[in-house]
């Protein structure tokens, strides 16, 4: 499992790129409606972020 540091370094890197902050925090169903019936695994950069520090990530694979 690479560092803490590396993936909090990777996640820095997309969450700039993501200018427009699309992926910053969960889609809101009642302002997008069917998206979780489209997209069975959503994922956002704050969740990511929690569980980066939550230390919930136990190999790159699930990162």
């Amino acid at each position: 499992m690479p560092k803490k540091q590396t993936l909090e370094f990777i996640l820095d890197i997309l969450q700039r790129r993501d200018t427009q902050e699309i992926f910053a925090q969960p889609v809101d169903p009642d302002e997008v409606v069917g998206y979780y019936d489209i997209i069975k695994e959503p994922m956002d950069f704050g969740t990511i972020r929690a569980k980066l520090q939550e230390g919930m990530y136990t190999s790159l694979d699930q990162f």
